[in-house]
């Protein structure tokens, strides 16, 4: 997920995986990072353990004011918070996904049920 008020103010949350062969993978749980004035002042280093839970992982970020919240799922009803942290960011944002991969070998994404709710400010 992507909260982007311009190229040096914006929060990324993401499932983030590296394959290093069969066997061997380097995860990340999942990857926050908030970029203000060019600065990243919150990210979080790899885990080498498996933190995902089967294929799918649901992401959500919750602003309220300032305060940016930052919750994932494994089954998409059970959330656990992961982050918080205050931005500095205008009213009017905005908001989108992305799936990369830097592997020579294609893959496969689906983004279900995508939301913004009314009534929350982004």
């Amino acid at each position: 997920l992507l909260l982007w008020e311009n190229a040096t103010n914006y929060v990324r949350l993401e499932r983030n995986e590296w394959t290093f062969g069969p066997s061997r993978r380097q995860r990340h749980g999942p990857l926050f990072e908030h970029w203000f004035n060019n600065r990243n002042l919150v990210s979080n280093p790899a885990l080498n353990n498996p933190f995902f839970q089967g294929g799918s992982t649901w992401l959500r970020l919750t602003r309220t004011g300032d305060q940016l919240s930052a919750a994932y799922s494994h089954d998409g009803s059970n959330w656990m918070t992961y982050r918080t942290t205050t931005v500095t960011m205008g009213e009017a944002v905005e908001i989108g996904v992305a799936a990369i991969s830097t592997s020579v070998k294609p893959i496969g994404v689906t983004f279900s049920n995508p939301q913004v709710r009314a009534g929350q400010k982004l």
